[in-house]
């Protein structure tokens, strides 16, 4: 079940809550390559981007997209295969939640994602991850209703980066 602070969640809180996820689960089945440090780092940075098409298109070029493009083989080597599926589960929902709204109408579909990302989590029996460190108003009224919200303050991401003990430098980019 989808805690109830998610509905209240701009698409960048969502973003950064789905990466957390999909680092948790990484980091519950013993994932680790340097592509999924990358993606994940770039899903964080959604968060304090002042110009979404410009992080689009650094998603495009990264190894690992989550855009149903083929895994690194070196990737696939890493993940246990009891869990390759759930792990491309998580890595597309993750994806999508920073891309499905970015060129059109605001859809609610970024929480749909980020709640399947957090579905899968605890259908693996991995806790869900705390929400205290993203809830703030990001919302100050200059972009409107605007469901991406305002970008993260420095000192913001850099509280959030540390709470969920993000890769700091790769976060930053």
């Amino acid at each position: 079940m989808m805690p109830k602070v998610l509905d209240s969640f701009t698409n960048r809180q969502l973003q950064v809550y789905a990466a957390v996820c999909l680092k948790i689960f990484c980091e519950e089945m013993a994932i680790r390559h340097e592509s999924i440090d990358r993606f994940i780092a770039h899903r964080v940075r959604l968060a304090s981007s002042e110009f979404l098409p410009d992080w689009g298109e650094e998603g495009m070029a990264l190894e690992l997209t989550g855009l149903g493009d083929d895994f690194p083989i070196s990737l696939m080597h890493s993940i246990p295969v009891g869990v390759r599926e759930v792990f491309r589960q998580m890595v597309e929902n993750c994806s999508e939640v920073g891309y499905c709204d970015m060129y059109g109408a605001d859809t609610g579909d970024p929480r749909k994602y980020a709640g399947e990302c957090l579905r899968l989590l605890l259908a693996m029996s991995i806790a869900a991850p705390p929400t205290s460190p993203l809830e703030f108003d990001n919302r100050s009224g200059k972009r409107g209703d605007d469901a991406w919200g305002d970008p993260f303050t420095a000192e913001k991401l850099a509280g959030v980066t540390e709470f969920y003990s993000l890769r700091q430098g790769l976060v930053e980019g």
